[in-house]
């Protein structure tokens, strides 16, 4: 019998990759899935009740795989859990990111993400309430330059300098996108000074240590097109997460070959 995956991951593209290396790095025998479902509609531009259906299809996916727990590592899905309603552990990246702001003491705080994550005030409300002044913005397209695999040149610095306009007073900048910290030093550049807060760093140390033992395995789907994803991780966060199996957007099952 086939032993079961530790966990799935879900993105929408490939900037959960950031946490699969690092939960990886701290536990090598880890069995994990990733999906990326970038064949659908960009998570983005769906109604928070549209993000919810999908979830759930991510967790029957993922049950039907045999994962034992699910991971949102797309801060767009995550604003939309609602992780009391799920038949599988689910654990999202923007609570993990929030208690990272609160543990670390900060006062004054920028986030920047995509426009769902920025307007649902995932992360605004819960840390004013904490009593931290916050400023976001919605700092598109930078996430999609990095699925394309542009971390340099003047279409990056255009949309950087653009995004982090009025920040250099703050404190800390969360990186509310997975795919930010492939421009970490971008943002350094333009904030001297400043702390930068990665979620999925903090979603590494929330989520619980793999049970596995042996060597580990990484396994890869793609609702959309798996040699571009495969090359736009690599260039992104500098390791080849391998090929990946095509799955159909609707279904979530394997295409013909």
């Amino acid at each position: 019998m086939t032993e079961p995956y530790d966990m799935a991951v879900l993105d929408w593209g490939i900037g959960g990759f950031g946490f699969v290396w690092a939960y990886r790095a701290r536990h090598p025998s880890a069995r994990l899935l990733y999906l990326s479902d970038s064949g659908s509609a960009p998570y983005g531009l769906l109604s928070r009740a549209a993000l919810r259906r999908r979830i759930h299809e991510v967790v029957q996916w993922s049950e039907r795989m045999g994962a034992r727990r699910l991971v949102i590592a797309c801060n767009a899905a995550s604003s939309a859990l609602d992780e009391s309603v799920q038949s599988l552990p689910v654990s999202g990246i923007v609570r993990a990111g929030i208690s990272q702001v609160a543990r670390a003491g900060f006062r004054r705080v920028g986030v920047i993400g995509g426009r769902r994550t920025i307007l649902s005030r995932a992360y605004a409300t819960p840390l004013r309430r904490m009593g931290i002044e916050v400023r976001q913005r919605v700092a598109q397209p930078l996430s999609a330059l990095v699925e394309e695999g542009a971390l340099t040149g003047a279409r990056v610095d255009e949309a950087l300098t653009r995004a982090l306009r009025g920040f250099r007073s703050i404190d800390a900048l969360v990186m509310g996108c997975t795919h930010y910290p492939a421009l970490r030093s971008g943002i350094e550049r333009r904030l001297p000074g400043v702390a930068l807060i990665d979620p999925a760093k903090a979603l590494v140390d929330s989520v619980a240590a793999s049970n596995s033992a042996g060597r580990g395995r990484l396994c890869c789907y793609t609702t959309g097109d798996g040699a571009r994803s495969r090359r736009s991780a690599r260039v992104a966060f500098g390791c080849d997460p391998g090929a990946f199996e095509q799955l159909a957007a609707q279904t979530l099952l394997p295409t013909p070959s």
